[in-house]
């Protein structure tokens, strides 16, 4: 009956704690939903932001489109996966909740077992929750792991965002340095009409200087003119406005011999006789009909040098401006890469520090975790001195059940002589008087053996103290050995994004000392770069010494984790056994000893009879 009332009071308890789970797993739900529609309204957000960076104005952009929009498409890739992670995060965080919950219950159904509150469990339904409860351990673990892993990416890309924001907040503070001369409280209409002014003013600007450098071409080309037409004679064209005499050109100068040739021929008609006037006249003729000819083929060609040398004029012309185009973007650029430059220069100052700052915290580390790694030693070396402790403690056990077995063996013995004795009793029927001390030797030898009950009773609870005590001592022990192991995961942890970090940082010096090459006045910045370079490589070498020794005091320490791991497994299971063997070997002496009750009860019934008959 009581049994009965046992498992219904434990029915009821079931029905109450699957009714609270059911209600816990409602509200996790409603948090899950009231966390998501809050991480969906921070996005939300975000991305209304990064949609006002994206349109800026064309009059406020101080880098190129093409980059700002790189960096916004990097943030928006950022936030989402950071995100995501938070999300991820918090499932982890709720199945380990969970997780947490059920070996609290197993905990409690096995104390319920063990001090016997609880229903009898079979040896293997024992083995089946043990198996589970390793499975479940098992799966913490993995989740564990899980989730600093998670915690891991979402820290780097945390670190991607503060980097891009501190780009966007430099952005900023430039546009902010190239606007600091305009007045602040100007309206936003004002500043338009004052950025369309300097746009005119700048094409004026670009189209007075393309103007003057076409009359500067074609000044250069009346020179060169000037100089095939007068040879020698041209020195400069402030010497000719300065001649009094003036000069003429190749068509003038032709017209004045062909004058003078006609004075020079009338004087020689007159001197002459009229034949000689005619054959002259006619020989004259063919001379300047020649000498027109040969002027013509000149001219001709002048023509056509003139058209090839304004065709070339023109190419040139089209050279110039591609060359200016050029220039201004090349102009364009380099004020671009200067400023990368500043900010690259900037940021290997921010890094050196921080790398500094890092290495010291290192450093720090590296101490706090010797003096963490001799501290487990000694830990380790206390709980091995316990678990040999422990051990001996077991063997002094079964050496007293070995002898209390003994006894009991004994005791059956005579128990079985005592029922022979009954049986001869029975056959012999004796009278009561012989029977007398007989009995009263019986009732002595059953108050012995109820002594002996109790006494073995006290040493099952003493054992029993002794059993949780241990296992008291075991969970203190696997919880040292997770923090341990969570110890060794956050170092490990740590010295990968060191060596990340280490390889980021050597990387970004490279790509800034090969930029530095192009600017005269980065020999400076060099310098200092190769001193801070030469102290900083006596430290990578002891950090690259310091880091074999760690890793070995950790292969020990794991080896000898395992081998407590596995000692404790051991002790486990030969406390099952011997709890078994405990519990075997009292009902055995509770069922020997009612039998010899009954069979002295039926005794006692039939000599009580026969005084009944003799009477």
């Amino acid at each position: 009956m009581e049994h009965k009332k046992h498992g219904h009071g434990q029915h009821k308890d079931r029905s109450k704690l699957s009714v609270k789970k059911n209600h816990d797993s409602k509200d996790q739900e409603d948090r899950l939903t009231e966390i998501s529609s809050k991480i969906d309204e921070t996005d939300e957000m975000k991305l209304k932001m990064l949609a006002a960076f994206e349109k800026p104005e064309p009059e406020d952009m101080l880098y190129p489109p093409e980059l700002n929009e790189h960096l916004i498409a990097q943030l928006r890739m950022m936030t989402s996966e950071n995100n995501e992670l938070r999300k991820c995060l918090f499932t982890k965080d709720q199945d380990i909740k969970e997780l947490n919950k059920t070996i609290v219950d197993l905990n409690q159904r096995i104390r319920d077992i063990i001090s016997g509150t609880g229903p009898a469990i079979s040896s293997k339904s024992a083995g089946i929750i043990s198996a589970k409860i390793t499975e479940l351990c098992k799966q913490n673990r993995h989740l564990v792991a899980e989730i600093e892993s998670y915690k891991t990416k979402n820290a780097a890309l945390e670190r991607k965002v503060m980097q891009l924001d501190i780009l966007r907040k430099e952005q900023e503070n430039l546009d902010i340095c190239l606007c600091k001369e305009e007045p602040i409280d100007a309206s936003p209409d004002e500043l338009k009409e004052l950025n369309s002014k300097l746009a005119t003013v700048n094409r004026k600007l670009y189209d007075s200087k393309n103007r003057n450098l076409e009359l500067k071409n074609d000044i250069l080309i009346a020179t060169k003119i000037l100089q095939q037409e007068l040879g020698d004679r041209f020195t400069s064209i402030k010497e000719l406005q300065n001649d009094v005499a003036g000069w003429k050109g190749r068509a003038q100068q032709i017209v004045l011999l062909q004058a003078k040739i006609s004075e020079l021929e009338e004087r020689l008609g007159k001197q002459k006789p009229d034949k000689e006037d005619a054959t002259k006249n006619k020989n004259q003729a063919q001379i300047i009909r020649e000498l027109e000819a040969k002027r013509k083929k000149e001219i001709d060609q002048a023509l056509k040098e003139m058209e090839s040398l304004k065709e070339e004029n023109q190419d040139l012309k089209r050279r110039l401006d591609g060359a200016k185009c050029r220039i201004r973007n090349l102009e364009c650029d380099a004020t671009i890469i200067r400023q990368k430059m500043q900010t690259f220069v900037e940021k290997s100052s921010h890094d050196d520090l921080l790398i500094n700052e890092q290495r010291n915290q290192i450093k720090s580390s590296e101490l706090y975790y010797q003096d963490i790694l001799k501290e487990n030693t000694a830990k380790m070396n206390k709980m091995n001195l316990e678990i040999s402790e422990y051990q001996k403690l077991i063997k002094n056990t079964d050496a007293k059940i070995d002898a209390l077995r003994k006894q009991a063996s004994e005791k059956a013995t005579k128990i079985e002589e005592l029922r022979a004795q009954l049986l001869r009793y029975e056959e012999c029927s004796l009278q009561s008087i012989f029977f007398t001390p007989m009995k009263t030797a019986t009732d002595n030898e059953i108050k012995k053996l109820s002594e002996l009950v109790v006494v073995l009773n006290a040493r099952l609870d003493t054992e029993r103290h002794k059993w949780e005590e241990l296992e008291a001592a075991n969970r203190k022990v696997k919880e040292r050995k997770k923090r341990l192991e969570k110890r060794f995961a956050l170092m490990e942890e740590e010295l990968r994004i060191y060596r990340d970090s280490r390889r980021g940082s050597r990387a970004s010096k490279g790509s800034v000392h090969k930029e530095q090459h192009f600017d005269a006045g980065s020999n400076v910045s060099k310098k200092h770069s190769s001193t801070t370079n030469g102290g900083d490589k006596p430290s990578e070498s002891s950090n690259s010494e310091s880091l074999p020794a760690e890793e070995l005091d950790k292969d020990e320490l794991k080896y000898k984790l395992e081998l407590t791991e596995e000692k404790l497994k051991i002790l486990e299971d030969k406390l099952k056994m011997i709890e078994e063997e405990k519990q075997y070997d009292y009902n055995h002496l509770t069922e020997m000893i009612q039998t010899s009750k009954q069979l002295f009860n039926e005794a006692l019934m039939v000599l009580q009879r026969e005084k009944c008959l003799c009477s």
